[in-house]
């Protein structure tokens, strides 16, 4: 008996140390895929494109019209916080950033963005990143399978609903 109310205990304080975004399995996050990359067909228009003198390219950019209304999912973290997270996949990119035609978070709002192993995340981005323009162009996440992750006050939701638009998703298909 007392072995179990121990056990009871220590799961508590584990699962009470648990991150605030550990509430949902990232798994259940709404997922986006882009088509897989034809590598063998990029590889010989990049031959092509240097032979012109062309900029070499990293990845091939995926044309999408993204919401926070439209795609992932929000959820709601405690009485004053809530997250939108959205999943984003190519079978075989080693790397994936993204193009959002706009772009603007509430103060105390952040976007994380991180692969699925969160084994490799950029720095946060914050009301310090926003442009005149609204636009805002991500730094490459390493992998295929990314989470993009928008937390602001619940009361803010309403801001990044309106104000979040994600327009391109760039799979990644060689090193810099």
């Amino acid at each position: 008996r007392h072995l179990l109310l121990a056990s009871l205990v220590l799961a508590l304080v584990v699962l009470g140390s648990a991150p605030a975004n550990a509430d949902i399995s990232l798994k259940e996050v709404p997922t986006v895929e882009v088509p897989a990359l034809d590598i063998e067909a990029l590889n010989l228009d990049d031959i092509e494109r240097d032979r012109n003198g062309l900029a070499p390219r990293y990845a091939v950019p995926e044309p999408v019209t993204i919401t926070p209304i439209t795609h992932g999912r929000w959820t709601k973290m405690n009485s004053e916080t809530a997250v939108w997270r959205l999943r984003t996949r190519c079978k075989n990119a080693i790397s994936m950033n993204y193009g959002f035609s706009r772009w603007l978070v509430p103060v105390g709002g952040e976007m994380r963005i991180y692969n699925m192993d969160r084994t490799h995340r950029i720095r946060a981005f914050t009301i310090d990143d926003i442009q005149d323009t609204g636009v805002l162009w991500t730094p490459a996440v390493a992998g295929n399978d990314v989470i993009i992750e928008i937390t602001c006050a619940l009361e803010d939701r309403w801001m990044v609903e309106q104000e979040v638009e994600l327009s391109s998703i760039n799979p990644g298909y060689r090193g810099f």
